[in-house]
């Protein structure tokens, strides 16, 4: 048995734990050996308190860390609990739609994700970044301007003949594990890329906090809401691919040589990327988003 309590009723009342919801997330963390997307966004959905998933939650999975493959908590995804409500309240054939790269109306969502989208824009401490395109004179469209005053682009809140569209990109990374101490973590493919020999010299050397490494995949998936032509908002959620049952580790040099040409070819291209975690290799959509839906 295990019992969580707050030590001062008074003062935690906001951090209320929704224990059906905490008891199903670690019996399936704990079967599956990882905290999937899907298991954090339905445990986000009826989680009623981001003080919780920082708090109690977050200590209850740490304690259980050792037994969930990354040994990660759900503490380190409650900066994105909107996201993860909204994308929990997505159904079936709207996740098909935009993995297909379609796009899925904004009012097509139910009242959750509604809510959640409302909150993300207007009410969350953070702020989905909004960017408007504006016309420069006789130099064509200017880059966005990030995280715009809200009220003053969107003054009659969402519009419901807006859309959202979504991109999904894999990006190589690696389950790095250390024989000897039993410690395991995700490595991305940018910190991996450090590793790879460089003809230039300044690489650093494999790591020395993990002796064996099996290949593996992060899903990133790029949401995009389009709220007008001119109007829109990103946020996104990674999934991680983890190696097959059985992949046994091996040190960094033994690495498949498939795996660590497309590493290779990942760390030349990071440099181009304003961001670390994108690759080039595109399931569905495109980065501007699909057409608008009919």
């Amino acid at each position: 048995w295990m019992t969580v309590r707050p030590k001062h009723f008074i003062e935690h009342r906001a951090t209320q734990l929704d224990r059906v919801a905490l008891g199903q997330a670690l019996r399936k963390g704990l079967a599956d050996g990882r905290l999937s997307l899907d298991l954090t966004a339905s445990y986000a959905a009826a989680q009623p308190s981001i003080v919780a998933m920082e708090g109690y939650d977050g200590d209850v999975f740490a304690a259980l860390s050792k037994h969930i493959v990354e040994g990660e908590t759900m503490r380190d995804h409650s900066y994105q609990r909107e996201m993860l409500r909204l994308y929990a309240n997505l159904n079936a054939g709207q996740r098909n739609a935009l993995a297909q790269g379609n796009a899925v109306q904004i009012s097509a969502l139910n009242g959750s994700g509604r809510t959640a989208l409302q909150r993300m824009v207007f009410n969350a401490m953070n702020f989905m970044p909004i960017q408007v395109r504006t016309e420069v004179q006789s130099r064509g469209p200017a880059n966005p301007m990030a995280d715009n005053e809200r009220t003053d682009v969107l003054p009659n809140g969402i519009p419901g003949n807006g859309y959202l569209t979504m991109q999904i990109n894999e990006t190589p990374g690696a389950y790095a594990t250390n024989s000897k101490t039993g410690a395991a973590r995700v490595m991305s493919g940018y910190e991996l890329g450090g590793m790879l020999p460089d003809p230039n010299g300044g690489n650093r050397p494999p790591s020395e906090e993990f002796d064996g490494f099996a290949p593996m995949t992060l899903r990133v998936m790029q949401f995009t809401f389009h709220f007008s032509p001119t109007t829109t908002g990103d946020q996104s959620l990674t999934d991680k691919v983890f190696p097959a049952a059985g992949t046994r580790p091996v040190p960094f040099a033994q690495l498949p040589p498939a795996f660590l040409a497309r590493l290779q070819e990942y760390r030349n291209r990071a440099g181009s990327f304003q961001t670390t975690g994108i690759d080039v290799i595109t399931i569905g959509g495109t980065r501007g988003g699909g057409p608008p839906p009919p």
